[in-house]
């Protein structure tokens, strides 16, 4: 499993101005924090109070930055730090915490007899937690939380897995078992490096999954199921089927996930959720609002160096490799499975939501097949809501729409703020309306696109079809943009510049002035994950992809 610093500070960058408004450096309990391109870290020792740190950040000369430096913030939940540059522009920097837990502790079910009534040993607590060592002590947390009079006294206490558990033969009682009162889960449950497989759970109901509602404060890590899940309404997933406010860290799923609505691999619907180091590898099945690793977020959560590799089949709108519709910050992310759904479908988001929050998402990638039958598709994005960002990201698997419009390499709509320094090399084929090699439609509403190519073929009988963009209504607010016109089959663009292979694969030159090869491109292979190789053996420009240091 992926290993998680006891804190991690996650830096969003939300602008690619120019040095004035750099964060230069940030440090917490005289602890500094290790800079690594747009990631920030600091490892705080086990136990530190979390609700109380007060930063201490250097900034750009000329710059502000709010909230201020020295001021102590409750990093329970992730806060904003905006730095404002001389120059009057900005960038948003999202800071999370994320709290630690000892290391893998071995030998904890040592016993040739073990309890069925009771745990294994412990008293729930944080320093003695409860150790599970059976399929029967697991399913004692549901079991008791059936509770006459619904007191519910097991939902709020501490868990540690003592060992791998085998659920082939024994029925599992979900962890909240409630049938009259939702009830959810606040306690901690610390899968210990352990994997809990065999695991069936089938119902005709809603909330289905290993937890079926995490509660505010509630905590699963480092945790692996291999899980069969099978529901028939909404929030169906393998590990959380509905999570308000809680973190899920270090955790995986295999197997097969199949709902309705609001179905993931990993968890089916979660609001203000920190999610961080987890994956999905499960196949998943549902109708709306479905994806590899999440099936719909609300403002704002935090999805954070996880991926999903499942296929995702969606019989209705909001289907997406990683999440099936997003109001998030997404940072280092990738999906990899083949994706389907009719409307609004991403090989990463189906759509990227509009909010009070900007949903931001940056250093991610996908490279699945995208099949849709509706409107609104996209290699990475199905549509990119007002306000919303896409920074360092990139897609290189197949678009195809077999019936509707606004269809793109990397975003099938762009509504949102701004696209920086991304790329597709998708090949994009529509039988709709506004197809383009990058963006099938750049709206009026939407700011800018910068820095940005795209080299995959492009095809389909709509007057508005482009190698970069099909139709562009934000009056050419795209700048240092270009598409290959011997690749992608096309000679002009709603926006953008046209060039040749030659052109596009030259060592900097004067088109790609004003792009970024200290942090964000290369033409150096060795310092990106991926490299665009179609069509071989031309260098193109690659992104610097970085990880946040989760081996």
């Amino acid at each position: 499993m992926k290993k998680i610093f006891y804190f991690l500070f996650l830096v969003l960058v939300a602008s690619c101005s120019g040095p004035s408004n750099d964060l230069t450096s940030f440090s917490i309990n005289n602890v500094a924090a290790t800079i690594n391109g747009i990631s920030i870290t600091v490892t705080l020792p086990v136990g530190t109070n979390v609700t109380s740190l007060s930063p201490i950040i250097e900034i750009s000369e000329g710059a502000t930055v709010s909230p201020a430096s020295g001021v102590a913030q409750d990093f329970s939940k992730p806060v904003i730090y905006t730095v404002t540059g001389a120059n009057k522009e900005a960038k948003d920097f999202v800071v999370m915490v994320i709290t630690g837990a000892a290391p893998v502790v071995s030998n904890l079910c040592t016993s040739s007899t073990h309890p069925t009534t009771t745990f294994e040993s412990g008293s729930g607590v944080a320093t003695d937690p409860y150790i599970i060592c059976t399929p029967t002590q697991l399913n004692l947390i549901g079991a008791l939380n059936e509770d006459p009079n619904y007191d519910y006294p097991l939902l709020n206490k501490y868990y540690k897995l003592g060992t791998n558990l085998d659920m082939s033969s024994t029925p599992y009682n979900p962890i909240g078992n409630i049938t009259s009162t939702l009830k959810g889960f606040t306690g901690s449950f610390d899968g210990n490096g352990k994997t809990i497989s065999g695991l069936n759970i089938g119902s005709t109901g809603s909330f289905i999954a290993f937890i079926p509602y995490l509660a505010p404060g509630g905590l699963v890590r480092d945790l692996g199921l291999s899980i069969t899940v099978t529901g028939s309404s909404y929030y169906t997933a393998g590990l959380v089927a509905y999570g308000v406010s809680g973190t899920i860290l270090n955790s995986y799923v295999i197997g097969t996930i199949q709902g309705q609505s609001e179905t993931g691999g990993l968890m089916g619907h979660g609001t203000y959720m920190n999610i961080t180091g987890c994956y999905s590898t499960a196949n998943v099945t549902g109708s709306s609002s479905v994806g590899g690793l999440i099936g719909s977020t609300d403002s704002p959560s935090f999805v954070t160096n996880s991926y999903a590799t499942g296929a995702v089949v969606g019989s209705g709108d909001h289907v997406g490799g990683l999440i099936g519709s997003s109001q998030s910050v997404v940072l280092s992310c990738m999906a990899t499975g083949n994706i389907s759904g009719v409307s609004y479908v991403g090989g990463l988001i189906g759509q990227v939501r509009s909010g009070t929050f900007a949903s931001d998402t940056t250093n991610s990638y996908a490279t699945g097949s995208v099949t849709a039958s509706g409107n609104l598709t996209g290699g990475l994005v199905g549509e990119l809501g007002a306000d919303s960002n896409i920074f360092s990201s990139y897609s290189t698997g197949p678009v195809l729409n077999t019936g509707g419009g606004y269809t793109g390499g990397l975003v099938g709509n762009n509504d949102g703020y701004s696209i920086i320094d991304s790329y597709s090399t998708s090949s994009v084929n529509s039988s709709g309306d506004f197809i383009g090699g990058f963006v099938g439609q750049h709206s009026a509403n939407a700011h800018f696109i910068q820095n940005c190519y795209s080299i995959g073929s492009v095809t389909g009988s709509s007057v508005s079809l482009g190698g970069f963009i099909g139709l562009d209504l934000s009056q050419g607010n795209c700048s240092r943009c270009y598409w290959n016109t011997e690749t992608s089959g096309q000679g002009s663009s709603a926006c953008g510049d046209g060039k040749t292979t030659e052109e596009m694969t030259a060592q900097p030159t004067e088109m790609y002035d004003g792009w970024d090869f200290d942090y964000a491109w290369s033409f150096d292979k060795s310092k990106c994950s991926s490299y665009p190789s179609t069509p071989s053996p031309y260098l193109y420009p690659c992104l610097r992809i970085y990880s946040l240091g989760l081996d």
